[in-house]
């Protein structure tokens, strides 16, 4: 399926269907085997768990589409986003940010030697005193790129002749997901800290790789959410709206039906004032000025409660020096250029 604003609502629908069908089916597979499918310590019963967990994410999440501008401004700011706060920055409890272009890759499956593939969309959830952090990928460009329905692959080996719903192949899926604590402060020079059991990591993933992933894909969505919070760097862009079929079930015994519903996607982007600025410092690269221009960056606010939360705020690339001197070659500032961020 095409990778568009328009295209996102569709994508979600399917990730809602495929995971509650496969949480389903891993339900009445516990109970022919006779266990227990709420079991926490029961590692396939997890499965299903974390998959209804997607499902109810997903079906609840306000949907983001960040232009490939903003993917290009992420992928720069993520390494040097100061320490934040999680409940301070979260624009809201529940969402699905997806990416136009490649902001990080991750391992496509359990193999030792797994394709990276990219991460095309975060999702989240705030529940139960812990925000559920999961990334999602299309697999373009895998190994098997039809092997996005690993969990029905595996019921299928594992009970052969048990008959399982007819699902519909996965378009995006779960990579992996985490937990982190909404109060933790993250980053700052250090890992972010991630609250998730090392079971975390699906399958037999290696926790290393599963780790060195969860942290990159934390500090994007960190960055991510920080972006979105400047105003005067991101605005939001025409709605884009869909219609998609999603599956409503009736009164007890009645059985389940397809309708329509509408769907709208925001979309963030530079504004237009940033993007110009950013074209014009590509044409006057190399000038020489007795000003300069600084790099995007950082800087720490401290808020809430004693002021021990942190939310960072974005400083938009500038010129700093003189004001008023002309720019004669006599008057070149003798320091090296700072580099310039392009979008």
């Amino acid at each position: 399926m095409p990778w568009s604003p328009h295209d996102l609502p569709f994508l979600v629908a399917n990730l809602v269907e495929v995971a509650d069908g496969e949480a389903s089916s891993v339900t009445a597979v516990c109970r022919r085997l006779g266990t227990d499918p709420a079991d926490p310590d029961d590692q396939f019963a997890v499965l299903g768990q974390r998959q209804r967990s997607v499902a109810e994410s997903a079906r609840a999440a306000s949907l983001a589409w960040m232009d490939e501008d903003i993917c290009e401004l992420v992928r720069q700011t993520a390494p040097t986003v100061p320490s934040w706060t999680p409940v301070a920055v979260m624009p809201y409890p529940s969402g699905l940010i997806a990416f136009e272009k490649r902001v990080m890759t991750a391992a496509e499956d359990h193999a030792e030697d797994a394709a990276q593939v990219n991460v095309d969309a975060v999702l989240w959830q705030e529940r139960d005193g812990v925000i559920y952090v999961t990334a999602l990928s299309q697999r373009r460009g895998a190994r098997r790129p039809d092997a996005l329905n690993p969990l029905t692959e595996s019921l299928a080996r594992l009970v052969p002749d048990m008959p399982l719903p007819a699902l519909p192949p996965a378009r995006i899926g779960e990579l992996f997901t985490l937990t982190i604590d909404p109060q933790v402060v993250q980053g700052g020079g250090d890992d972010p800290t991630i609250t998730g059991k090392e079971d975390d990591a699906p399958g037999d993933l290696d926790v290393k790789t599963y780790h060195f992933a969860a942290q990159e894909a934390l500090r994007i969505l960190g960055a991510t959410w920080l972006l979105m919070s400047q105003p005067r760097l991101v605005e939001e862009g025409p709605a884009a709206e869909a219609t998609v079929k999603t599956t409503t079930t009736g009164s007890a015994g009645a059985p389940s039906r397809r309708v329509k519903q509408r769907v709208r996607v925001s979309v963030r982007r530079l504004t237009a004032e940033h993007r110009r600025q950013a074209s014009e410092r590509a044409r006057s690269r190399g000038a020489a000025t007795s000003r300069w221009w600084v790099r995007g960056h950082w800087r720490q606010q401290a808020w809430g409660k004693d002021r021990k939360l942190r939310k960072p705020v974005y400083i938009e690339p500038h010129t700093a020096g003189a004001r008023d001197v002309e720019n004669t070659p006599a008057e070149v500032d003798p320091r090296p250029t700072v580099q310039v961020w392009r979008t």
